[in-house]
């Protein structure tokens, strides 16, 4: 358990930079996605309280002509466009302001729902860089146009009914109606135009830190393949040292060690385990059938038996029989076998068994 640990916690020791940095890429395209959607809502808004606030000035201007009602009220229709967008620009200009209210306000200027929080968003992250505070700055000066407009849109109707006939007393209104609508021009033109600027900032900021980004994970990458490396070296070094000690613990002893396979029939034979037979190691191919061929008749029966009873049954592995010498003299040797994992057998030959 404690090795499980230790291996988990240096895994984790190496991986984690990676993994922030990648997490950093994630939230670097969420939010790249985010800001840029963010800024063409508010291009798209604009479009919409532009396009409001033209058709306002046409049907007073149309209700200037005919005195009907109805021109009135699309006026009032198209002019609450802009007023829902000055009172959601107010609310957030508040220190504690109430998003409700603001979001509200954005409906009621036509912008879709779903850019709505993100436009939030934009507004009270971003108030202070330059772009956004500039573009904000004119939108407050063309909400100052927009009451003058509404203003004047209610003196025309207060004109329109109490002098219906009377085209010199409205023309005066209907010249500062024109005037209103002139400045409110080049102000509209302006906003898209910071905003279009900011994009392109932003734009281009977010692709350097992208890309810083993605060449600092690669960086990482390559360290982290070369620390994975010596920590592969270190483990091989290790290993080879272990197997090393364990051989000369073997050579030490006088037994020899046989692995075998029963799935596929694979099987190791120490250089001990051979030399017991008086055979160097390429004298012995490493194959069941050549090690049953060295047993002597008689007793190659019972050894196979108590193989197969103790892959059945589980039963104890410790049996004495006589192996066939490079000298051509039988020689008297005991096996030893433990199970492992139900399907492989480990045993050990201890010479002399008599």
């Amino acid at each position: 358990m404690l090795s499980r640990y230790r291996i988990s916690r240096r895994l984790l020791l190496i991986i984690w930079p990676f993994l922030a940095i990648v997490a950093l890429l994630v939230l670097l395209g969420v939010g790249s996605v985010d800001i840029l959607s963010s800024v063409r809502a508010y291009v798209g808004g604009e479009s919409l309280w532009s396009k409001a606030q033209k058709d306002a000035v046409y049907y007073l201007n149309s209700f200037a002509r005919t005195g009907a009602a109805e021109d009135y009220r699309r006026f009032e229709e198209a002019i609450a466009v802009p007023l829902g967008d000055r009172v959601a620009r107010e609310e957030l200009e508040k220190a504690d302001p109430d998003l409700g209210v603001a979001r509200h306000g954005f409906i009621v200027g036509k912008n879709h729902p779903g850019d709505i929080d993100g436009m939030i968003r934009l507004f009270r992250r971003f108030r202070n860089v330059v772009y956004i505070d500039r573009a904000i700055a004119i939108w407050a000066e063309a909400d100052t146009v927009i009451t003058e407009l509404v203003a004047a849109g209610g003196e025309l109707r207060r004109l329109v009914i109490d002098h219906p006939g009377e085209p010199a007393r409205i023309q005066p209104v209907l010249t500062q109606i024109d005037e209103l609508n002139g400045r409110l021009t080049p102000l509209e033109n302006a906003f898209s135009s910071t905003l279009g600027e900011a994009s392109r900032v932003a734009q281009r900021v977010l692709m350097v830190v992208t890309m810083l980004a993605a060449v600092s994970l690669v960086l990482l990458g390559i360290a982290l393949s070369r620390r994975m490396l010596r920590e592969s070296d270190s483990f091989e070094a290790a290993l080879r040292l272990a197997e090393e000690r364990f051989a000369l613990a073997v050579m030490g002893g006088s037994d020899g060690l046989w692995d075998w396979n029963v799935q596929t029939d694979e099987m190791y034979l120490s250089p001990r385990a051979k030399e017991l037979a008086g055979l160097v190691d390429h004298e012995l191919a490493n194959l069941p059938a050549a090690f049953l061929a060295l047993l002597h008749p008689d007793d190659r029966a019972a050894a196979v038996e108590s193989i197969r009873a103790h892959l059945r049954d589980d039963a104890n592995y410790d049996l004495e029989f006589r192996c066939l010498a490079k000298t051509g003299e039988y020689r008297w040797m005991r096996a030893r076998a433990v199970a492992r994992c139900a399907t492989r057998r480990a045993a050990q030959f201890a010479w002399p068994a008599r």
